[in-house]
């Protein structure tokens, strides 16, 4: 589990995220609550190609850690769900 409260919406903010195989899926869209009180949630954009069909999910702590890239020098956003799982989440509209 990710404590969310260590990261600013500025710093999660177009942070792409990766299934348990590093396969892509979607960047960090918006963050709750918005700017200025503690992140407690991420949104994510998945499906869709280019952009068009995609749908925002909402992804707790409990769905997300941080591991070190390959040569550690910065972090992946791991998310502990399939493209097909996250596909099944109720969208979030806005």
């Amino acid at each position: 589990m990710l404590d969310m409260s260590k990261y600013t919406a500025e710093t999660l903010m177009g942070m792409r995220g990766y299934d348990q195989t590093d396969a892509d899926l979607g960047e960090i869209s918006g963050v709750q609550p918005e700017p200025g009180g503690p992140v407690t949630s991420v949104m994510v954009d998945v499906g869709g190609f280019l952009g068009i069909g995609e749908k925002r999910v909402s992804l707790d702590s409990t769905m997300l850690t941080f591991v070190p890239n390959a040569d550690n020098t910065s972090v992946m956003l791991k998310v502990n769900a399939t493209k097909e799982q996250l596909e099944a989440l109720p969208e979030i509209k806005g």
